[in-house]
């Protein structure tokens, strides 16, 4: 059942088979096996208009829009509507982006003019590539003049980028009244070295390129890679989690959480080159890390340095209640190695010129998470692990509040009921996925288990519901194997369900069995209380001398 993608990017400023976890689900849900590379002859309906748009189901339907727009100059125009009706994996096989090829002449523009609904579907295993010189912009669409896209996610695959502009929904806005919305990414979009790395190059986790004052970028959310790490040295070239190179248009409500690396370049977290004030930026925000070969501290940085929103400004773009997540850059510290190189951490919002330019907060104390809901539950830090012989398992709480479920309650559709549940997954996997919920889950075709809280649930006074849920029978080859979970409350609303889920983050709701026993072995005071009561060498432990055994067993049965 689809849900509307803009439930994903809410901002509250979010296998290999194992023993005990679940079964395996769809590889994905989509309208047809992997895509073969090959093209259809139609659309699978419709006619075109706005009531009744071309409809797109498959891989050879999509490649056949391709094919259309690539083959003749303004095939379609804004008046013309497609919808997606089905999740499309596209099997990695070669992709030529829909709207291939500017030159900067309206003569020999190839571009997608039309609007495109996704319909809350994504799009899966992407391998946008160049394929010749015929083809100038790479994306899972290239150039627009105008039309939208919206609704419409990139769930997993590659932008090769071995051209001046990619990005990953779309390479270039040009004109005006281009809108993408509720679009988000999860595909690295990668600098493909061409032997001149110095060349011009501006890419995008959602556009490469925005250059007209109505142009607008909304509720977008980047989760993958934006990866220029050949990248020679060149004062133009711009790269950003959300926009390569701004010279005009407005991101609204976007959120960048993936990396950038801008190799010699400028790089940021929003906006890679800003060169205009009608550049606008309306309540963005960016926690993904921005790094570059030098900093903007250093003195070597004429062409290259990373800022936490805007690596370069020319001009002062317009901004508005952005925020610059920095947790991960004090996790880090000042520099990090990838691949043996050694590369500088962003250190202000700004990377070159007056920090005036370019205006936001800086919040290093929370992580930006743009899946939060109001009245979403709450998952308590960390887990227990299971002190039963022969029985091992992983234990996690939550609470759901009153208010919660009063919502849910008044919410939901007549006759049907709310309902609690946790969704318990390998962090590993989860660390690869946009989004820890069951759509992603499921069009990724990993392996979970969703545990109904009707067995461990209980009430406090104040009407709170206490979520009690333990993942059991994991086997020790995967005791040093960390285990995520995440609590929700679904309900039927108009006909769909609808979930609410708590926050996420790995360092806060992943533990593994070895994890959990080091820390319970380690938890040691000097004085005896009540709740610890035993005594052991060295103080007193909340566990009992055959509690402690079964800790030290899983150490031992982890080796």
């Amino acid at each position: 059942m689809k849900r509307l993608l803009s439930c994903l990017i809410l901002l509250s400023m979010t296998l290999t088979v194992l023993g005990g976890v679940g079964s395996a689900v769809p590889a994905s849900a989509t309208g047809e096996e992997a895509w073969d590379g090959s093209v259809g002859t139609s659309f699978d309906g419709g006619s075109g208009t706005a009531s009744d748009p071309y409809l797109i189901g498959s891989g050879k339907t999509f490649a056949y829009l391709a094919q259309q727009v690539n083959e003749k100059k303004n095939r379609y125009n804004k008046t013309t509507y497609f919808r997606m009706t089905a999740d499309i994996d596209l099997g990695n096989q070669p992709w030529t982006a829909i709207g291939k090829y500017d030159d900067g002449s309206n003569a020999n523009r190839l571009c997608f003019n039309g609007n495109f609904d996704g319909d809350g579907h994504c799009i899966l295993n992407l391998n946008a590539v160049v394929p010749d010189s015929s083809a100038n912009r790479v994306g899972l669409f290239g150039t627009m003049l105008t039309g939208s896209v919206s609704n419409l996610g990139i769930e997993s695959g590659t932008v090769n980028v071995s051209c001046p502009v990619g990005g990953g929904i779309v390479a270039e806005i040009f004109y005006s009244g281009v809108r993408i919305e509720n679009c988000y990414n999860n595909a690295t979009i990668r600098r493909i070295s061409d032997g001149s790395n110095g060349s011009m190059m501006r890419m995008g986790g959602i556009v490469g390129v925005m250059n007209h004052v109505d142009a607008q970028v909304t509720n977008c959310v980047n989760y993958g890679m934006v990866d220029a790490s050949v990248s020679g040295s060149n004062n133009n070239n711009g790269f950003g989690g959300i926009c390569g190179l701004a010279q005009a248009g407005t991101l609204s409500n976007c959120y960048n959480l993936g990396k950038v690396n801008g190799g010699f370049c400028w790089a940021g977290g929003l906006i890679g080159f800003a060169t205009s004030a009608n550049v606008k930026a309306e309540t963005c925000a960016s926690s993904g890390l921005v790094y570059t070969r030098f900093s903007a501290s250093g003195t070597s940085n004429t062409n290259c340095a990373g800022g936490y929103l805007v690596g370069k400004a020319t001009a002062a773009p317009t901004m508005t209640n952005c925020v610059a997540y920095t947790l991960a850059y004090e996790e880090t510290g000042a520099t990090l190695i990838e691949d043996g190189k050694t590369y500088y951490l962003a250190e202000k919002m700004l990377a070159n010129g007056d920090v005036a330019l370019v205006s936001g907060t800086v919040n290093s104390t929370d992580r930006l998470n743009p899946t939060a809901q109001e009245n979403a539950p709450v998952m308590q830090a960390g887990a227990g692990v299971r002190l039963v012989k022969n029985s091992s398992g992983l234990r996690f709480l939550a609470k759901v509040s009153a208010k919660a479920l009063a919502a849910a309650e008044s919410q939901k559709d007549e006759g049907t009921e709310v309902k609690i549940g946790t969704l318990i997954c390998p962090a590993d996997l989860m660390a690869e996925r946009s989004t820890f919920t069951h759509r992603t889950l499921n069009v990724t075709g990993t392996l979970y288990q969703d545990v109904s809280a009707k067995d461990g649930l209980s009430y406090d006074a104040d009407g709170n519901a206490i979520v009690k849920v333990a993942l059991v029978d994991i086997t020790p080859g995967n005791y040093g194997r960390s285990f995520a979970a995440r609590t929700y409350i679904s309900f039927i609303r108009n006909g769909e369900t609808v979930y609410v889920y708590a926050d996420y983050a790995e360092s806060d709701n992943a533990r593994s069995i070895t994890t959990v026993a080091q820390a319970a072995l380690a938890d040691i005071r000097t004085e005896q209380d009540e709740s610890y009561a035993y005594a052991v060498d060295g103080g007193f432990s909340p566990y009992n001398s055959a509690e402690r055994e079964v800790l030290k067993a899983y150490l031992i049965l982890a080796d």
